[in-house]
């Protein structure tokens, strides 16, 4: 599920330019010692309004942090970790990969849904019914396959995100063990 699908609208995003700040400032730091292909993006977080904790990385370098997150840090490698993690994310394009993907299916139930419109105009009410059911068949079959593809695959990239911010944070010169707590909050 998106994350913004918790919100009937766009997430208020809160303006606390110190709190900005020092989290730009640890990418900054993070990044110093990321592979090149990682510091091509411009990292930048973003806060928003709720009690929930979520942190998501968005494709182009931005990250959003809720302040449910910053309520919950409990260490001072606890933001460095999370923000390695997203950036970890963000650098391995995970969220391209998913987009890529569930844009394949469409494509391909697109694809379906206008070879069966060609010869719609030849076929009987019946065989329009069967059509139908077959496209409605089709797009559960593609939703279907968004989940399932999404749930094997976000647990690779979760541990390949992980292994990208531990490795980021020792690079940093700072402790990957506020992963470790950070993942154990969830």
């Amino acid at each position: 599920k998106h994350w913004r699908s918790y919100y009937k609208k766009e997430p208020v995003v809160v303006v606390d330019i110190d709190i900005e700040n020092y989290l730009n400032e640890l990418i900054k730091r993070l990044c110093a010692g990321a592979p090149a292909y990682a510091r091509q993006f411009e990292y930048r977080v973003r806060l928003f309004s709720s009690d929930e904790f979520i942190a998501r990385a968005e494709r182009g370098g931005v990250i959003f942090i809720s302040l449910g997150v910053l309520k919950n840090a409990t260490s001072e490698d606890y933001m460095p970790s999370i923000l390695a993690h997203e950036i970890g994310h963000i650098a391995l394009r995970h969220s391209t990969a998913h987009e890529t993907y569930n844009a394949m299916l469409v494509n391909e139930y697109v694809l379906v849904d206008s070879e069966l419109e060609k010869k719609s105009e030849k076929i009987s009410r019946e065989q329009d019914i069967n059509r139908k059911q077959l496209l409605e068949f089709l797009k559960r079959d593609c939703a279907d396959r968004m989940h399932m593809w999404a749930a094997k695959f976000s647990a690779a990239q979760e541990t390949e995100a992980d292994i990208f911010g531990v490795r980021l944070m020792m690079a940093a010169g700072l402790d990957p063990r506020g992963l470790a707590t950070f993942f154990s909050r969830l």
